[in-house]
């Protein structure tokens, strides 16, 4: 497994890929990580959310995992505000049929037609995020979710 001490760590990719449980796997891991899910602040609506979990992070001492497609916003948002830069991002990666099983089995089959926008809208962010962000590059890791 990978080495995240002292690493604020950011785990981003497309919904059902596995981000919420890799986050809790490298968090159960003896460590000086307070995991966030991004997710927990959807209900303070879109803009807002970001902003409160900015927010959020500035009161903490401590290095972070921080997981959920919340993500590619805040690694936008943290540039052009200057206020955050993960050590490590953790880009998780699955196929659209892939992502389809996993929905049609275990969550809302009928959201399945607003994911291909939704992964372009990161596309785009991700684009603009690698346009501002300079020298100041984390080290980035890809996985490839298989056999899901």
């Amino acid at each position: 497994m990978m080495n995240i001490k002292n690493k604020n760590v950011l785990i981003i990719g497309p919904p059902a890929s596995g981000k919420t449980t890799l986050a809790k796997e490298l968090n159960k891991r003896p460590n000086d990580h307070v995991l966030l899910h991004t997710d927990d602040y959807i209900p303070h609506g879109y803009e807002q959310a970001l902003y409160v979990l900015l927010e959020d992070m500035k009161k903490l001492q401590c290095n972070t995992i921080i997981e959920g497609v919340l993500g590619y916003r805040l690694l936008r948002k943290g540039v052009q505000l200057d206020c955050y830069y993960p050590d490590l991002v953790i880009e998780m990666q699955i196929t659209a049929d892939q992502q389809a099983r996993i929905y049609q089995r275990e969550r809302d089959a009928k959201k399945l037609q607003y994911l291909k926008g939704f992964a372009a809208t990161h596309e785009k962010i991700l684009h603009d995020y690698f346009e501002l962000i300079g020298d100041r590059k984390p080290e980035w890791i890809k996985i490839n979710v298989h056999n899901v």
